[in-house]
């Protein structure tokens, strides 16, 4: 009779260590699919943080391109303001490159003397802009395809928009 008992127990036992091996490779397996969760997560973030550093570079050079543009702008102003002030005098105008020559100087750009055909490039590329974004081009790859400062494109973007709206 006690062989039969010590075989219960041994039976029992073995069951027991059977039932604890089942137990800890659940443990292991559920631990795996939690570190590989993670891991998907990481993964995940990491693509987030790379596309917020790439829209942070974006955001730093338009800030830098309107920077520029209105350093321009206020030289164009400037220049203009002394026209006006000048006409009010009864002085005469300056005629349009020299008007152009003090905006170049007040925005730090070299001053090089205008000629005709430069002035129809610049006018075509910005109607070659106009055209682009009017087929729906994005107004960074116009501003890359033309040459032009991206301010600039987005800018004749936000005039079409408001066109398009007003009618």
């Amino acid at each position: 009779m006690q062989g039969i008992e010590v075989l219960y127990w041994a039976i029992s036992v073995v069951f027991c260590l059977a039932l604890v091996f089942a137990i800890l490779l659940w443990c292991r397996s559920w631990r795996k699919e939690e570190n590989e969760a993670n891991t998907r997560q990481v993964q995940l973030l990491a693509r987030e943080v790379r596309r917020l550093r790439e829209a942070v570079e974006m955001l730093d050079h338009t800030a830098s391109s309107i920077h520029t543009a209105d350093e321009q702008l206020s030289g164009q102003v400037q220049a203009l303001q002394d026209a006006t002030r000048d006409l009010k005098r009864g002085v005469t105008a300056p005629t349009r490159p020299q008007v152009r020559k003090e905006a170049q100087a007040v925005s730090g750009v070299p001053v090089t003397e205008p000629d005709a055909l430069a002035v129809n490039d610049e006018d075509d590329r910005f109607a070659q802009a106009r055209a682009l974004l009017q087929s729906g081009e994005d107004p960074v790859v116009v501003a890359r395809q033309l040459d032009l400062g991206t301010a600039e494109v987005q800018m004749i973007a936000r005039m079409l928009n408001n066109s398009d709206e007003q009618t």
